[in-house]
């Protein structure tokens, strides 16, 4: 689990910049998107990797490529351009198998972390508890009196 330090799940990002130069974000150039932002995207992933490899050489970037290289990559898994990309950080295993490490999603041209399964039922749970705790505490003036013989009756 996050620290609270290094925890950017509260933070959002939109650059506008990037946008006006670019124009509207499609799957071909989100990843872009996202690696410009810099607060989410790791340096040292594979994408970054293959990036520079190719800028170096002069050639065109093949994504198909990150197949091939164990670590950490970034990979667009679902998209409805223009409005929604989903993101996902993940460690490449194998050509054949990755395991997610972290989700992250664009919606309307900004950048949220995705919440974590505890974090989310951690909320859920204390929302649940505090609705409960008020309800009680609205019907406590109704209780009845407790009498020793016969207890609390309604």
């Amino acid at each position: 689990m996050a620290t609270p330090a290094d925890d950017h799940s509260e933070k959002v990002l939109v650059f506008h910049e990037w946008l006006n130069v670019v124009g509207p974000l499609t799957t071909g150039n989100v990843l872009d998107y996202f690696a410009a932002c810099q607060l989410f995207w790791d340096p040292q992933c594979n994408n970054n990797v293959l990036r520079m490899q190719s800028q170096h050489l002069g050639t065109s970037v093949n994504l198909d490529e990150l197949k091939n290289m164990k670590g950490v990559e970034y990979a667009v898994v679902h998209a409805e351009p223009p409005t929604l990309f989903i993101i996902h950080k993940r460690e490449r295993l194998s050509p054949t198998e990755t395991r997610p490490i972290e989700a992250y999603y664009v919606y309307k041209n900004t950048i949220h972390k995705a919440f974590d399964l505890y974090s989310l039922i951690s909320n859920r749970l204390s929302t649940a508890v505090n609705c409960l705790s008020d309800s009680l505490s609205l019907i406590r003036p109704y209780k009845p009196e407790f009498s020793p013989r016969t207890g609390y009756q309604w």
